[in-house]
């Protein structure tokens, strides 16, 4: 535990991965291995997201935001947070609809990409496009046009269209770009 704060990237990344590799019986570490997925190196954050997806369900839900917010970083780092969150989407609902409220669309699009995986992304994403907030609503256009025509439907289609009247926006060009993926999807 103490090398998770080491000088050297390469220390904080073994401790981080020794963790991991001790399964649920190193959970009550989760949240300093969570610290170093703000890390300044990209190995160290990987290491981290790796280590916690090993800690177990409770470790992820308990620092899930962070791994979440955690998406946002490389696609090396991107991708072993989503391995951390992706089995646990269920579990992690919540954490995922609230990083819904980003201006980064990688981030938006990494996001919506794990609420697809649900069962019932299609009432989340309608649901969250339903509210108020604009960067909520741009997401969930492009995670409805990712479930594609035969899932989002008509209704799906019918609130991208919806998006678009008025003054030339963020939010409207956003939603061009959704219907142009529903279309191709």
């Amino acid at each position: 535990v103490p090398f998770l704060a080491d000088a050297r990237p390469a220390a904080r990344a073994n401790a981080a991965t020794g963790l991991g590799s001790l399964g649920t019986a190193a959970a009550p570490h989760a949240l300093a291995v969570a610290a170093l997925l703000r890390d300044d190196d990209d190995r160290v954050r990987v290491a981290a997201a790796r280590a916690l997806d090993l800690l177990g369900d409770d470790a992820v839900v308990a620092i899930a935001p962070m791994l979440v917010a955690a998406l946002r970083g490389s696609a090396d780092v991107a991708a072993a947070c989503h391995t951390a969150l992706v089995g646990r989407a269920a579990l992690v609902e919540a954490a995922l609809l609230a990083g819904l409220e980003t201006d980064d669309e990688t981030h938006g699009l990494r996001i919506t990409e794990l609420i697809c995986t649900r069962p019932n992304a299609r009432a989340l994403l309608f649901a969250a496009f339903d509210g108020p907030a604009e960067n909520v609503q741009i997401n969930a256009a492009f995670g409805i046009a990712k479930l594609g025509l035969k899932v989002a439907g008509p209704e799906g289609r019918l609130r991208l269209l919806d998006g678009l009247p008025g003054p030339p926006t963020r939010r409207r060009y956003a939603m061009i770009k959704a219907l142009r993926i529903l279309a191709a999807a």
